[in-house]
């Protein structure tokens, strides 16, 4: 029976937060230069859910280009994004069993500034295109994971407090 609770208290708070997330959209999607009423954005989007007609309509207004083509995908995007960084720092805190782990104790920030900073003052990367910083400093982000776990493995299996002596003694490095 406690169990059965536990699954339900669960189950709730998971799809409360669900509703707080579409409510969030809902509301996001009224912030910007042109001011949208809550009602013509649900209007809308039920609409466009239930006519089957394509997103890129020919006559399909104003309101539905802004909420479909400009603010929906980029707020769809962001929530996507948010997600994966919070599973990247539970994966972070439970490989240094650290509930306080950022990027910062394993060197990888360091990494990446030290890549951007390369490419910035170097010119390394520039054959890569107009990005060519962010995937600098993606590199050099890469390249330091590598180096903390290829120095924690070094005299036998690594551990948590290798990976932390591992990643500040890189950090400072760079």
């Amino acid at each position: 029976m406690v169990d059965f609770l536990k699954k339900q208290g669960y189950l709730f708070i998971c799809l409360g937060l669900l509703a707080l997330l579409v409510i969030a959209l809902f509301w996001a999607l009224s912030i910007g230069t042109v001011k949208l009423p809550l009602v013509n954005i649900y209007n809308t989007v039920i609409e466009q859910l239930f006519s089957g007609q394509p997103i890129e309509g020919v006559d399909s207004g104003p309101v539905h280009d802004i909420i479909w083509l400009l603010r929906l995908p980029r707020l769809v995007l962001a929530a996507l994004v948010g997600m994966g960084l919070s599973v990247c720092g539970v994966i972070m805190q439970a490989v240094v069993k650290n509930p306080l782990a950022d990027p910062y104790i394993l060197g990888i920030s360091s990494g990446a500034s030290l890549g951007a900073t390369a490419a910035i003052l170097l010119g390394i990367g520039v054959a890569l295109g107009e990005n060519f910083v962010g995937i600098a400093a993606f590199i050099g982000a890469f390249a330091m994971s590598l180096g903390v776990l290829f120095i924690s493995n070094l005299g036998g299996r690594s551990n948590s407090v290798k990976l932390l002596l591992a990643g500040m003694a890189l950090s400072a490095v760079c």
